[in-house]
């Protein structure tokens, strides 16, 4: 019995003062007599009994137990309940990163068989949640005692061609799971490196499957690096290309360089055991879109780091569509501006097929979709309903936080009138006079703006070294520009931002062959679908353009397990004995009933 008030118990002071009250008190008694002069007689006799039989006293009984009811009920004292044990619960952890994928038999099908195994053995009751820990974590199956939906979810697990992200996966599985009642397992082949290795918590065990033995298994060699520069002049390529072998053995590898499929170079390289080795080579430049640097003849347990892809940026130019009646200072710096095709109209031609529409002092038709520059103008539709056009004479401020106006000093601008009106509460003000907006930004599902309530003809804005900046900086968060020519790859698991035409539909080939469809409503349109290492195709009716993904990584290409095992766990309890329900009601109920019964004692005795 637990008391929630335990300073109620101090009323059990009033169990002496009550027995004192008695026994001190003189006892009368109703007696009849036939004369007067035995009235004094009775007195005096009675008067000496100071000393009642307090046992026999009903009265006295009734209050005391009264007296201790009334102390307990104040104390408020709650009876133990034994409650019934909550279901054990697991997290299953599956490393699904690219070392598991290696091996004639993959180590992630070994992983699967594993968790179904632990998932038979378990109590009916055990409810079971499915997470991955490959390079961008993610809960498969929520907490369920389903074990069909499991098996079935199970098997979804595919694996990917990057590297585990450990601490991300342990802070998914503890914000979703009580670390006190949960038990957590990670199946995983150990090709884990000490760097990326964090803190384990206690109730995590491990269950190596896998290449525990390090031997053949294990034995892999590996591109791991591949970085690429164009000369300055643009007469030729210059490569980085990192190999290594990893394994127990010295091996020879063929290195092969090539531009667009065909072969630049091809070099024979000895490496010891556990060798890692960088080298350089020079590729003469071309107009080739996509170099590579791959083995030849190679034969190990993990395929996806025997090749490695560079695609030039800029493969398509970004589409700009410029409405204006005329701006000569617009036209000129969009014209030399890196990678972009530029459409001069003097009205909105519909349909729209460009990346960015610029907006300069004309009709905006409704329903525009897409990155839109408004410049002096508002959308039928938009975020900005214009009202009147007014003089200003107060300077222009900007949020110095907005990469909008990063290098741009908007105080020393000169602007005679603003349109001015009711702005959605949603739109962000970069700049403003007093309280009235200049630069203002707007997102939404269909929308991506960028809008200012002046036209340039009413600034001297496109006079100062800030206009470009400030071009550059919108362009940038519209339409986001690569330099044209530069070379690059992707991670397995990043996003990578595609500049597409909005509404027109999208195939992306991954490097298995599969197609996925899209039908964005922004020029920029995230792709996050990179698990596996290779070419991606990127298909529309207006444009073609590809991106690399690559493994890249050392550690990860070393198949030979590194992590001991770990056998933390936690026992769910049988139940547990907690504050249960309250029973001082009934208490002072009881209370209630003994001072009724005392009263009627009383009555009937006097």
């Amino acid at each position: 019995m637990t008391f929630q008030n335990p300073l109620g118990l101090l009323l059990l002071l009033t169990v002496p003062a009550i027995i004192a009250f008695h026994l001190f008190r003189s006892e009368r008694r109703r007696v009849e007599v036939s004369s007067l002069y035995l009235w004094r007689q009775v007195a005096d006799r009675h008067s000496r009994r100071v000393r009642p039989r307090l046992l026999s006293n009903v009265n006295l009984l009734l209050q005391l137990a009264a007296a201790i009811l009334a102390s307990l009920a104040a104390a408020q004292p709650h009876l133990p309940v034994r409650q019934a044990p909550s279901p054990p619960a697991v997290i299953l952890l599956i490393d699904d990163s690219a070392s598991m994928r290696a091996g004639d038999v993959p180590r992630l099908e070994v992983a699967r068989n594993r968790a179904r195994e632990i998932i038979g053995r378990a109590s009916g009751g055990t409810r079971f949640m499915l997470l991955t820990a490959g390079p961008r974590p993610r809960i498969v199956q929520t907490f369920t005692t389903d074990r069909t939906l499991l098996y079935e979810r199970l098997w979804e697990i595919s694996g990917t061609d990057g590297a585990a992200d450990l601490e991300q996966a342990l802070a998914l599985a503890g914000a979703v799971g009580d670390r006190a009642q949960t038990n957590l397992v990670l199946i995983t082949d150990g090709a884990i490196s000490a760097s990326r290795r964090p803190e384990f918590p206690t109730n995590l065990r491990t269950e190596l499957v896998g290449g525990q033995d390090g031997g053949s298994s294990a034995a892999n060699r590996a591109v791991t690096a591949f970085e690429l520069r164009v000369r300055p002049d643009g007469s030729a390529v210059e490569a980085l290309v990192g190999v290594a072998n990893h394994a127990s053995d010295p091996a020879e590898v063929r290195l092969r360089l090539s531009a667009d499929g065909i072969t630049v170079s091809e070099h024979r390289i000895g490496l010891d055991a556990g060798e890692e080795r960088l080298l350089t080579a020079v590729i003469p430049r071309t107009r080739a879109l996509v170099y590579a640097a791959e083995f030849v003849d190679n034969e190990d347990a993990l395929p996806a780091d025997d090749r490695a892809y560079a695609v030039a940026a800029g493969e398509r130019p970004v589409r700009v569509h410029l409405a204006t009646p005329g701006n000569h200072f617009l036209e000129s710096l969009l014209s030399v501006y890196p990678n972009v095709e530029l459409t001069v109209t003097d009205r909105v031609r519909q349909p729209l097929s460009s990346d960015l529409l610029i907006l300069d002092r004309v009709a905006a038709p409704s329903g525009l979709r897409g990155s839109v520059l408004a410049l002096g103008t508002s959308l039928p539709d938009g975020p900005f309903a214009a009202q009147q056009l007014i003089p200003v004479d107060r300077p222009a401020s900007g949020r110095v936080d907005s990469p909008l106006t990063g290098g741009v000093r908007l105080g020393e601008v000169r602007i005679t009138r603003i349109l001015i009106g009711d702005l959605h509460p949603r739109a962000t003000v970069v700049a403003a006079s007093g309280e009235h907006p200049l630069l203002y930004t707007y997102e939404d599902d269909r929308l991506s703006l960028v809008g200012t309530t002046f036209a340039l003809s009413d600034t001297d804005l496109t006079m100062r070294t800030g206009f470009p900046v400030l071009m550059h900086n919108i362009i940038e968060r519209l339409a986001p520009v690569a330099p044209a020519g530069e070379l690059g790859y992707a991670r397995p698991g990043s996003i990578v931002t595609l500049s597409v035409a909005p509404g027109e539909e999208l195939v992306i080939v991954t490097p298995d062959g599969t197609r996925l469809g899209y039908t964005p409503r922004t020029s920029r349109f995230e792709f996050s679908q990179t698990w596996q290492a290779g070419l991606y195709e990127v298909r529309s009716a207006s444009s073609r353009a590809r991106f690399a993904v690559n493994l890249l990584d050392s550690d990860e290409s070393n198949l030979v397990p590194r992590l001991e095992a770990v056998r933390g766990e936690v026992e769910s309890p049988a139940g547990a004995a907690t504050a249960g329900r309250p029973v001082w009601r009934w208490l002072a109920i009881a209370t209630l009933v003994l001072l009724a019964a005392d009263w009627l004692v009383w009555v009937r005795r006097y």
